[in-house]
């Protein structure tokens, strides 16, 4: 495909065509295999349910679409297996009459069209078995747009987009271009989109919403470059608005891509031409026998990216002159490992995960399967949800055979990871992309435990200390699995080897790590014990980016994963900076000033003094869309509010927000509004760029009443209703109607348990509705508090030393004994149980009502020696 055959087809067809084989090559990237699954649906807040769309469609006779052109014509008739029903409204909710709805598939370019009826319906019948976009379209509005539909599934709702038109002309040298292709980016629920001028060279795009927008023009031998910008704001203007677009004569620049290896043309890929790496308008075309085509770029610098099934991701800055030219491209599909994973006994272990921990010769540390494509040059799909590449997921087959494909060069460990097992890593293996490593077969341990206590010099309990453990062949940047101490200092371990490293991190200690021989039967009594250091100090020069002194900037010296400083100081007039009396030995430096973004560093075990550069950072700019939303943005990684508060804002629709000095790293953004369900998402900021985090289109809430009953069906108020599998958790007393509300996103399996004291426990499961059900959920209180099983009830309360009665429906504390882990808590004679649970092996909680307050205790027991 050339870009320069985009107006061959309809222009937004032809723009969706290329976003879509971005995303199929991504899907063949990490999963070697078609999705079936829909990989983004277009806005559907205020939308009825599957249910509703089916029940219109009973009644309804709705146009049916039929292929057009050679291409529906070449499918073969047993291949048209399936059929995508739906409906077209305006913005208001009103059958959007007169629209025409187009599917198209990408990989095999054919298309189907339809017409809506009076109600909106659509339905397109006799469809190929692929992934389509769907596109709903009427003039005066935007387009709705669905990507990665598949046949089958549930009625779709499109809803138009309102907003202004913009008309114009595209000229060359003062005469029209007839068919040119006008590329618009920017805000919106879709940033990119594309018309084709008429044969005058006249163009008239609908529905774009207020804000900033980047404009390219394109056509056979000419173009505009990506200089081009158009600012639309809500003054009351309803006329379109005019822009005249000249294009210029533009050379043409084969891109031929081939396998470093072999030679051979690269058979399929996505190639992306843009002003930047991370610029909001960009131009896709796809490889042809290893060559593709730009003849719409006039003379410059561009940024030119690569990818393709298979092969390691390729960057380099292009430059197009003013005659034409070839530039060889050769990818690489990086080292690929293979081998066996066998249980002690010899058997094949099937679906093992898989992962390779790299550290490259240059520095770098990358782990597989959390390798990120950080930007695809802000394209995002039609939900909002950027085009980051998943994790990569490698496993072993039933044979217990596996294959990892695209490793990086450096010194690799592969690490197995299995159910019932420990995890086994390999010892390091220098690898060189495109070279096969076969053989590195591993056999897996059955997983231990280790318990223990953390104590400091004196045989005191450390609480808060965290406890980590990893196999010692691991890279301790790696990190592992761990937990943290309680205030008796026990910490307990599972899913362990043979032979562990076991890390401990308290912000008032040296770090401290230990190796440990594990046996079979685990390992009890491990006591770790504290030391504090000599109370050491850190000094150096703190420079800005310019080379500038950074007087006034703040310096913190962290330990280990606490967010409190071990020692601190202040950059003086010099830039230098002194941190003394350190109450543990720092690992990390962490500084900041105004206008910079913050330093994060390892010290590597080196206190002498040094030269730090404060970075410049990179930019988030958070994005609304359909509806007002209040943002939040919280890092990965450890960064004190000190040295970077977290930004909290709410914005209207379709706003914008640039948070500027952004530390480089990975973000966790929440998006919030009013009666929908949280939207939360990762983002990846890169150090000199700006990084997109669009609040995708959010999910309506149903609320719901639930209801508790007794035995009788009367209803019973002061009940205790616990919910999981919903966030946050609900925990709510029921009113003097015996209810509750619950608040959640439709189509939830969630199991809902109710308590009381004088009148039992319940459960009921039950799936959250679309709407809100004609009859209310109900919990009947039809078990007393100790369950079924009433003597193991009171068995389980004895261990613990409380010696307990059942009157009924109710558990009453009778006695609890001295010297056993309930002394002392708090629990009195004749207090009534809302529950009793064992938490783990050593912490058992019980819950009781008190003057119609809700009181929770905790007793605890020390490890006991086998």
């Amino acid at each position: 495909m050339r870009v320069s055959d985009l107006p061959a087809m309809n222009a937004s067809t032809k723009a969706l065509l290329t976003v879509l084989g971005v995303f199929v090559v991504i899907a063949a990237v990490v999963f070697g295999a078609r999705s079936r699954g829909p990989a983004g649906i277009a806005e559907i807040a205020d939308a009825p349910g599957s249910e509703a769309l089916e029940q219109m469609y009973g009644s309804s006779d709705v146009g049916v679409g039929s292929g057009s052109g050679e291409d529906a014509e070449e499918h073969d008739a047993t291949a048209m297996v399936g059929s995508i029903l739906g409906q077209v409204v305006l913005p208001s909710g009103e059958p959007a009459i007169g629209a025409r709805v187009s599917a198209i598939a990408p990989m095999s370019d054919a298309r189907f069209d339809a017409e809506v009826d009076a109600g909106g319906l659509f339905a397109l019948h006799d469809l190929p078995d692929e992934l389509f976009i769907v596109e709903a379209s009427r003039e005066g509005y935007g387009p709705a747009i669905a990507v990665g539909i598949a046949t089958g599934g549930s009625p779709l709702r499109l809803t138009l987009q309102t907003g202004r038109d913009v008309e114009g002309l595209v000229m060359a040298r003062g005469e029209p271009v007839p068919h040119a292709v006008v590329h618009v980016g920017g805000p919106g629920l879709f940033p990119q989109r594309s018309v084709v001028a008429d044969s005058r060279g006249q163009f008239r795009m609908s529905g774009l919403r207020e804000g900033r927008y980047e404009v390219a023009v394109t056509a056979p031998g000419l173009g505009s470059g990506f200089g081009g910008t158009l600012t639309i704001d809500e003054s009351g203007i309803t006329h379109a608005i005019r822009l005249d677009l000249p294009v210029y004569r533009a050379a043409s620049t084969t891109i031929r891509v081939s396998d470093r290896v072999t030679g051979e043309p690269v058979p399929f890929g996505v190639v992306t031409v843009a002003a930047g790496p991370l610029h909001v308008l960009s131009l896709h075309a796809g490889l042809e026998a290893g060559e593709a085509l730009v003849d719409v770029l006039p003379r410059g610098e561009y940024f030119l990216r690569i990818r393709a099934p298979g092969y390691l991701p390729y960057q380099r800055r292009l430059f197009v002159s003013s005659t034409d030219d070839v530039v060889e491209v050769r990818l690489s599909q990086g080292a690929t490992v293979s081998g066996t994973v066998r249980d002690p006994a010899g058997n094949a272990v099937a679906n093992a995960r898989l992962t390779a921990v790299v550290e490259s010769p240059e520095g770098g540390r990358w782990e597989l399967r959390r390798s990120l494509f950080d930007d695809f040059h802000r394209l995002v799909r039609p939900d909002g949800t950027p085009f980051w590449l998943p994790s990569v997921v490698f496993a072993t087959d039933a044979e217990g055979t596996y294959q990892l494909t695209g490793i990086p060069r450096g010194t690799a460990r592969v690490m197995v990871e299995a159910y019932g097992f420990a995890p086994a890593v390999s010892a390091p293996l220098e690898v060189e992309t495109d070279q096969s490593y076969a053989g590195l077969d591993f056999v897996l341990e059955t997983e231990r435990r280790v318990r223990g206590r953390v104590e400091d010099d004196g045989g005191g309990a450390v609480e808060g200390a965290v406890v980590t453990v990893r196999p010692p062949l691991l890279p301790n940047w790696v990190g592992g699995e761990g937990a943290t101490t309680a205030g008796n200092g026990v910490f307990e371990l599972s899913g362990v080897g043979a032979r562990a490293v076991v890390r401990v991190d308290h912000p008032d200690f040296a770090t401290t790590e230990v190796e440990l021989t594990v046996p079979e039967t685990g390992l009890d009594d491990v006591i770790i014990r504290l030391r504090g250091e000599q109370l050491p100090s850190v000094s150096g020069r703190l420079f800005t980016a310019r080379g500038a002194a950074a007087v006034g900037a703040r310096v913190w010296l962290m330990s280990g994963g606490s967010e409190v400083p071990a020692c601190r100081a202040t950059v003086g007039a010099d830039g230098w900076f002194r941190a003394s009396h350190c109450t543990a030995s720092p690992d990390r430096i962490l500084a900041s000033a105004a206008g910079h973004a913050a330093l994060s560093a390892e010290l590597g075990g080196d206190t002498e003094p040094r030269d730090w550069e404060l970075p410049l950072g990179g930019e988030l700019a958070l994005v609304s869309q359909r509806a007002p939303v209040f943002v939040s943005v919280e890092p990965a990684a450890l960064l004190p509010r000190a040295h970077w508060p977290r930004p909290e804002l709410g914005l209207d629709r379709w706003s914008r927000h640039v948070v500027e000095n952004v530390p480089e790293g990975s973000y966790r953004v929440t998006c919030q509004a009013e009666g929908f369900d949280d939207a939360v998402f990762d983002v990846l900021v890169i150090e000199g760029r700006r990084t997109e985090a669009a609040c995708p289109g959010m999910q309506r809430l149903v609320s719901s009443p639930v209801y508790v009953i007794d035995a009788e069906g009367a209803p019973v108020a002061g009940a205790l209703v616990m919910i999981d599998g919903v966030d946050p958790p609900v925990r709510e007393l029921t009113n003097e109607s015996g209810a509750i509300y619950l608040e959640t996103r439709p189509g939830k399996w969630l199991v809902a348990e109710a308590l009381h004291e004088d009148w039992g426990r319940g459960s009921l499961p039950f799936q959250s509705p679309a709407e809100a059900p004609d009859e209310p959920f109900r919990i009947r209180l039809d078990r007393g508090i100790a369950g079924d099983d009433v003597p193991g009830f009171l068995e389980q309360l004895a261990s613990w030393g409380i010696d307990a009665v059942v009157d009924g429906r109710s558990v009453l504390v009778d006695t609890v004994r001295a010297g056993t882990p309930a002394a002392g808590i708090g629990l009195r004679r004749f207090d009534k149980l809302l529950w009793a649970r064992p938490m783990t092996e050593f912490r058992f909680t019980i819950g009781v009502r008190r003057g119609g307050e809700l009181l929770t205790f905790e007793a605890v027991r020390e490890p006991v020696a086998p």
